[in-house]
């Protein structure tokens, strides 16, 4: 897999233990894997990506504020995507915010993911909510809900409790 990856960053804070801003691109295609040698050579080869798929770009940016009270953060990317037929474009856009509490923090996001290039094209809302207590530096303990709605679908809940322990 051919893949070119830049990420930057670039901060205008006066401390960048407060703020955050980070850039992203990347792109990705299947001519590592050549082409099928059936016919004209021009169908992609059955490997890693999906027969048709011609290659991906996605470029994010994304940045984070902590105001001591509260963290809030916010990213937006695009994803666009060549294959055989119609080329699908994603725009994704999220925000969020951790409020400590107690010996841990409150964790809220929204994202909203849209597909563009189609005259209608689908939708995807997804609100969570959730707590993570530290039980020690490197041990927590975590409880997450979320909601998720894709266009014409009915409404998706799922609910995650776990212990992480960081290495």
């Amino acid at each position: 897999m051919a893949s070119r990856a830049r990420t930057s960053a670039a901060t205008s804070c006066t401390s960048a233990a407060r703020c955050r801003l980070s850039l992203a691109a990347q792109e990705t295609n299947n001519n590592a894997f050549g082409k099928s040698a059936i016919g004209d050579g021009s169908t992609p080869a059955v490997g890693l990506f999906s027969p048709g798929f011609d290659g991906q770009r996605s470029y994010l940016v994304g940045g984070a504020y902590d105001f001591g009270v509260a963290k809030l953060f916010a990213q937006y990317g695009v994803v666009e995507t060549k294959v055989t037929g119609p080329n699908p474009e994603w725009k994704i856009a999220s925000i969020g915010a951790a409020v400590p509490l107690g010996g841990g923090k409150i964790l809220a996001q929204y994202s909203h993911k849209k597909r563009d290039d189609l005259a209608n094209g689908p939708t995807s809302k997804i609100a969570t909510v959730g707590y993570d207590y530290n039980l020690s530096k490197r041990t927590d303990a975590y409880a997450v809900y979320m909601n998720d709605k894709y266009t014409n679908l009915s409404t998706g809940n799922t609910f995650m409790v776990g212990v992480r322990h960081k290495f």
